[in-house]
């Protein structure tokens, strides 16, 4: 596991000195990343927690792409297709 200065953690693997392959990502204020990464950027799937939203599915340059589940922090349920982190789709909303 890597601690940066700032207090984020990375635990996972690395190519060529950049994040690639499976690995966790936890910001200092706990927020976190967990899923596939490529040159150090979030690519693939994956899941992350940003404030009281919680995501779970494909990540493309960092930001949900493609088919994902959503909480949001209001506590409704979305399912649906994104691109390139806007919900251009829904297949399945509660709340």
């Amino acid at each position: 596991m890597i601690t940066y200065t700032n207090g984020d953690r990375y635990e996972g693997q690395f190519e060529n000195g950049k994040k690639h392959g499976q690995g966790k990502y936890d910001w200092e204020n706990g927020d976190y990343y967990d899923g596939e990464w490529k040159n150090d950027t979030a690519e693939g799937q994956g899941s992350s927690m940003f404030g009281a939203e919680f995501y779970n599915g494909e990540f493309k340059n960092g930001k949900r792409n493609g088919e994902g589940e959503l909480n949001t922090e209001e506590g409704d349920f979305i399912r649906g297709m994104w691109d390139m982190g806007v919900l251009v789709k829904e297949i399945e909303r509660n709340g």
